[in-house]
């Protein structure tokens, strides 16, 4: 496994100096997630602190606003890209509680920004429609798992009724690329 999260590493090592693009955004958390997965489980330092400056990459992204320019950027499915964005993020942020680290709290709680703006949509807010200039696509039926299995995570940091109800009604929250159910 460690040979893996060496791949992954080297791969997006090679492809950061570059300029934005696709590996800095919601691919670079889900490499992340992998690597920091591996570390924790081989008690690698050195993984679990490169998956932590994969969590910083997306946390200092994240606008005042609580969107992801590089997920805004996808017109009719940047809601979609962002709850996708938000699921490696909240993870790579309980890694780093079980581990001693406040990762919820950086860039002033960063991810929580990007939680309330999205759930914000979900609920109906307009946000997205507007600045991504075109209607938004929204979920049909109750939420599924990529859709919103990370928000059991955030609520039992954060409390919020809002997300508890959404989470109520989704229609599983066990997500293949998380390896099942998310804790709590």
């Amino acid at each position: 496994m460690k040979a893996v999260a060496r791949q992954t590493m080297d791969c997006y090592d090679v492809a950061m100096p570059k300029p934005q693009g696709a590996k800095q955004n919601n691919h670079l958390y889900w490499a992340a997630v992998e690597v920091g997965a591996i570390a924790i489980s081989a008690n690698d330092r050195t993984m679990f602190d490169w998956a932590v400056a994969g969590y910083r990459n997306g946390a200092e992204q994240i606008t005042p606003e609580g969107t992801l320019p590089l997920e805004m950027h996808r017109g009719q499915r940047a809601l979609n890209y962002h709850l996708y964005a938000i699921a490696p993020l909240v993870y790579l942020a309980e890694f780093g509680a079980d581990n001693g680290m406040d990762l919820f709290a950086e860039n002033n709680s960063a991810i929580s920004r990007l939680v309330d703006r999205s759930i914000a949509r979900l609920l109906g807010s307009s946000y997205f429609d507007r600045e991504a200039g075109i209607h938004q696509d929204m979920p049909k039926g109750p939420l599924i798992a990529e859709e919103i299995s990370w928000a059991r995570i955030h609520v039992h940091h954060f409390p919020d009724a809002r997300i508890s109800a959404l989470l109520s009604q989704a229609s599983s929250l066990s997500y293949m690329y998380l390896g099942g159910l998310p804790p709590f």
